[in-house]
C-alpha cells in the first residue's frame, strides 16, 4: 500500500513538472507560439483603414497626422516582433530566415509609401497618407474633391512607381 502511494505521488511530481516546464517555456519565450500566426497575418494591412476613416477629427491635418502615427506604431510592433525572432537564438533558422525576409519586406513598404507620399505633394497636394497591404494600395489625399483625370493621373504615378494593378489602387479625398 505504501508503495502504490508513493507511485502515485512520483506521478502527480512528474506531471506537475511537466505543466511547469511548457508553462516556463511559455512566459520565457513569448513570442515563439504566436510565430505562425504572425507569419500568417503578416500580409495584411498595416493599417486598417477603420482606423484612417474617422470624422472625429477637429482639423484636416489632425487626420493625416493621427492615421500616420497609427500605421507606425503598428508597423514598430511588428518590426519589433520580428527583430526579436531573427536575433533570438531559440529560433530555428527557418523561422529566423521568415523574420529576415519580413523586415526587408516591411522595410520596403515603409519606403515606397514615404516615396509615393513625397510625390504626392509634389503633385500640388497639401498632405497625402499612402497605405500599402500586400497587392492592394490605398491613397487618401487631401483634397475637397477629386477629378476623374485627377484620380486618374494618381492612379497612373502609384502603378508606375509600385508595379501595383491600377484595378488595386483605391484613392479617397479627404477635406
Amino acid at each position: 500500500m505504501l508503495s502504490v502511494v508513493f507511485e502515485g505521488k512520483k506521478l502527480i511530481w512528474f506531471a506537475f513538472l511537466g505543466i511547469l516546464i511548457v508553462a516556463g517555456g511559455y512566459f520565457v519565450v513569448p513570442g515563439f507560439f504566436k510565430v505562425t500566426e504572425f507569419f500568417r497575418s503578416a500580409g495584411e494591412s498595416q493599417v486598417p483603414l477603420e482606423v484612417c476613416v474617422n470624422s472625429s477629427y477637429s482639423s484636416t491635418q489632425d487626420f493625416f497626422v493621427d492615421c500616420r502615427l497609427a500605421r507606425e506604431r503598428i508597423r514598430s510592433k511588428k518590426m519589433e516582433l520580428l527583430e526579436g525572432i531573427a536575433s533570438s537564438p531559440v529560433s530555428s533558422s527557418e523561422a529566423r530566415q521568415q523574420a529576415q525576409k519580413e523586415l526587408l519586406a516591411l522595410l520596403e513598404r515603409t519606403e515606397k509609401e514615404k516615396e509615393l507620399e513625397k510625390l504626392i505633394l509634389a503633385r500640388g497636394f497639401q498632405d497625402s497618407v499612402v497605405l500599402i497591404h500586400g497587392e492592394t494600395l490605398t491613397v487618401i489625399v487631401e483634397a475637397d474633391s477629386l477629378s476623374s483625370s485627377e484620380k486618374e493621373d494618381l492612379v497612373a504615378l502609384i502603378s508606375k512607381v509600385t508595379s501595383v494593378e491600377p484595378d488595386n489602387i483605391l484613392v479617397i479625398n479627404r477635406s
